[in-house]
């Protein structure tokens, strides 16, 4: 059965690291995401090798991408009148947060 692909407007920030939840990341993504949506990702491999091979520089790239936040109209605020983004994410990089704030 063929399906249209899905066109997600924006770019998708898309980070690996070091531990065994790549592989299991790669099938999901081959299974569940590809084949249904048409995304423009912006890939940031942020395992230790090539955080030392760019000097961290990889980091830095990283950050700038996850300056605009994705604002979700149709979830309410649990906080009245916040206004700078949230970061989710399972992991935290070696970065001085505060940049990003």
């Amino acid at each position: 059965m063929e399906f249209e692909k899905i066109k997600v407007a924006n770019p998708t920030v898309e980070m690996d690291g070091d531990e065994m939840t790549r592989v299991f990341w790669k099938s999901i993504k081959d299974k569940l995401i590809f084949p249904f949506l048409d995304l423009d990702i912006k890939y940031f491999d942020l395992g230790l090798p090539h955080r030392d091979a760019t000097n961290d520089k990889v980091t830095v790239e990283m950050q700038r991408q996850l300056l605009e936040p994705i604002l979700c109209k149709n979830v309410p605020r649990l906080i009245p009148g916040w206004t700078k983004a949230i970061c989710i994410g399972r992991h935290v990089s070696v970065i001085n947060i505060n940049q990003l704030i």
